[in-house]
């Protein structure tokens, strides 16, 4: 009996951990581009310009690319980045405007050299 009141603690209290990662994709298109160019796209904890990316990426044209985050609620800003130019920022909050593994639309961001 003693072993089952321990298990099903135990098992009471790891349900309130979150485990594992969470994540979401970024969308949009960059109208206005030359040919072979290419932009930033970064992710970054919060709204804060001298904060690092997480992570960065390269895109052009249409663009789709995923960003892994931690599984608890948080602001992250996303950059656009053209040429050392910032041409795109948005904040959002994960996971309460996308949803786990949900998308952000950008949609068409005019890039002006």
């Amino acid at each position: 009996m003693r072993h089952l009141i321990i298990l099903g603690l135990a098992l009471l209290t790891s349900s309130c951990i979150r485990m594992g990662d969470g994540m979401f994709m970024v969308q949009g298109a960059l109208v206005g581009l030359p040919n072979k160019e290419k932009c930033s796209l970064s992710l970054s904890l919060r709204n804060e310009e001298s904060a690092q990316p997480w992570k960065t990426v390269e895109v052009s044209g249409n663009f789709h690319d995923g960003f892994t985050v931690s599984p608890y609620s948080n602001n992250y800003q996303i950059r656009i980045s053209c040429n050392g130019k910032l041409v795109a920022s948005k904040l959002v909050k994960y996971p309460q405007d996308m949803g786990v593994g949900g998308t952000v639309d950008l949609g068409k961001v005019n890039v002006q050299w």
